[in-house]
């Protein structure tokens, strides 16, 4: 892909209305790599999943999550008002406006709606309650449209009836740390890589790991009748199990963070669970994703050591003009956003950082 093509495919500016708890806002002026910050409660998570279900329309993520089901429960499934817990209190649709750096436009409109009689019948044979059930209508339509009425009964059983499908969906991944832990053992993080990313995912990993631990390669070998994923040296071989925790587990979400390529990466909290050192190769992976493989991130995060590292980061790799930060709060159920250049941000980093801490 192009330079120019991939600037096309970029989000430029996002509005925000009736979501969640934010009844109104917008960030404009979105670069390559975006990064949010704020105190608690003020809207991060939420910007994040309202890209994730208008970038994808409801449709399948690039690693196989079906997303309006994923954003309801991944906070926790507890009835049937996580699903009305997606609008504005006292609300029942919401919607999310999307404009592209070619000027192309997505508009994204989730509703509660009523159960249709033709679905009752389906809906029952795959196992959900219809006595007791939520109904969601979401429509998107613009760059592509995708036309879909969603079911969710009283235990969180979930199901979808297509009505409308045109053009291509966005290639998205949100990834947080649970997400992460729900794919098993090191061996199937690397088969999500290989699988989605291809050679070109484990290059980039290597080319990470190389620079500072010296990994030459990994691969899946088969011992004692069960198949391991190695972490393979200039001089010696070693099963990721005795690996020192620290880098075990960046390696689990970097293999995940390594599968995107010319996609839309939404990132919440990638410094969760790493030592400083660790963070440079959770930063380095991110920046190369901007730089190299041709994605767009957007992350929150709560750590001013973390901003610091991404900024070294994005000065090595030449690409500080391609990062901005977004400061949020929320007044009232509006949000308001202040962005920052990168240079602008470290002149401000206490002004950031009173925030972060809180």
């Amino acid at each position: 892909m192009t330079e120019a093509h991939k600037a096309d495919i970029q989000l430029r500016d996002v509005e925000i209305k009736g979501f969640r708890g934010i009844a109104e806002g917008k960030l404009e002026g979105l670069s390559g790599l975006n990064v949010l910050v704020g105190r608690n409660d003020v809207g991060k998570s939420t910007i994040l999943e309202a890209l994730y279900l208008a970038s994808t329309g409801c449709d399948m993520d690039i690693l196989g999550h079906v997303p309006l089901e994923y954003t309801v429960t991944r906070r926790g499934w507890f009835g049937l008002p996580s699903v009305s817990g997606l609008f504005l209190k006292d609300q029942k649709s919401c919607k999310i406006s999307i404009n592209f750096k070619d000027d192309a436009r997505l508009e994204f409109l989730l509703q509660i709606d009523i159960p249709l009689s033709a679905h009752l019948e389906p809906l029952s044979l795959r196992g959900l309650n219809t006595e007791k059930l939520a109904t969601i209508y979401s429509r998107t339509d613009g760059l592509f449209s995708r036309h879909y009425t969603h079911y969710f009964d009283s235990e969180g059983k979930y199901h979808m009836f297509r009505e409308k499908e045109e053009g291509d969906v966005i290639k998205t991944l949100l990834l947080d740390w649970n997400d992460v832990s729900s794919y098993g053992g090191p061996e199937d993080y690397y088969s999500v890589m290989m699988d989605v990313g291809g050679i070109d995912s484990k290059e980039m990993l290597l080319k990470i790991l190389g620079e500072r631990y010296g990994i030459k390669d990994l691969s899946i070998l088969k011992k004692d009748n069960n198949w391991i994923l190695y972490i393979i040296y200039e001089d010696r071989r070693v099963p990721i199990y005795l690996i020192g925790d620290g880098l075990r587990l960046a390696l689990t979400y970097l293999m995940l963070l390594s599968a995107a390529s010319e996609a839309l990466l939404l990132l919440e909290e990638p410094e969760l669970h790493q030592h400083p050192g660790l963070l440079e190769l959770v930063a380095d992976a991110i920046v190369r994703s901007d730089k190299e493989r041709n994605c767009q991130v957007i992350l929150s995060t709560h750590s001013i050591e973390f901003i610091d590292v991404l900024l070294s980061k994005a000065e090595k790799l030449n690409a500080l003009d391609d990062l901005s930060i977004y400061r949020i709060s929320l007044i009232q159920s509006k949000l308001k956003v202040k962005r920052y250049t990168a240079e602008e941000a470290r002149s401000l980093r206490k002004d950031l950082e009173f925030d972060l801490r809180r």
